[in-house]
C-alpha cells in the first residue's frame, strides 16, 4: 500500500521541519522539503505501477522502487545525522524516534526485497553512526552500541523474513503443479 510510504514521508518532514524551526537551520529544512518531494515521486510511482504493472518489466519496477527508497533513506540519514550535530536533546530524541520507526517500517514492509531493505537501513543509519562516533562521550557511544545491536538484529530479521517468503512461494508453486 501507499500508506507506509506516505507516513514515512510525513514523519521525516515533521522531524526536519521541527528541528529546522527550532534551530533556524535552513539545511535541515531543505532535507525536509527534499523528503517531501521524494515521497511525492514515490507515491506517483506506486500509483503508476498499480495502474499498469505490465508497462515495465519486473526488474525495471524494482529498480525504480529501490532508487526512490534509497534516496529517501539517505534523506532520513542526513536528517538524523544533522540533528545530532545540534546540542538540544529534544532534537536528538526526535531524530532517534525517526530512525528507529523508519527502520521498523523497512523491516516489516521491505524484507521481501532483502537487498533493498538492508541497503536502506545502512544508508539511513550511517550518518547517525558517524556523528555518534565523533561525539565521543559515554552516552553517545552507548547509543551507538545499541543502534549497532539493533542493526545486527534487523539484518537477521530481514534474512529470516526473506527466506520464509521464498519457502512459502516455493511450496505454493509445488502445490500448484500438483493441482
Amino acid at each position: 500500500t501507499t500508506l507506509p510510504v506516505a507516513l514515512a514521508g510525513v514523519a521525516q518532514l515533521l522531524v526536519a521541519a521541527a528541528i529546522a524551526l527550532h534551530e533556524a537551520d535552513a539545511v535541515m529544512l531543505s532535507f525536509g522539503i527534499a523528503g517531501a518531494v521524494v515521497t511525492g515521486a514515490r507515491l506517483f510511482e506506486l500509483r503508476a505501477y498499480r495502474a499498469a504493472p505490465g508497462r515495465l518489466g519486473t526488474e525495471a519496477w524494482e529498480r525504480l522502487y529501490a532508487i526512490g527508497g534509497l534516496v529517501f533513506a539517505a534523506l532520513v540519514g542526513l536528517t538524523v545525522g544533522r540533528a545530532f550535530l545540534e546540542s538540544d536533546l529534544r532534537c536528538q530524541t526526535l531524530a532517534t524516534a525517526l530512525l528507529y520507526t523508519y527502520a521498523g517500517g523497512i523491516i516489516a514492509r521491505v524484507s521481501v526485497r532483502p537487498w533493498i531493505a538492508t541497503a536502506s537501513l545502512l544508508i539511513a543509519s550511517l550518518p547517525f553512526l558517524a556523528v555518534l562516533v565523533f561525539r565521543w562521550d559515554w552516552l553517545h557511544l552507548s547509543l551507538l552500541a545499541v543502534t549497532l545491536t539493533a542493526l545486527i538484529g534487523a539484518a537477521d530479521t530481514i534474512a529470516s523474513v526473506s527466506a520464509a517468503i521464498v519457502r512459502n512461494l516455493t511450496a505454493r508453486q509445488g502445490l500448484a503443479t500438483l493441482a
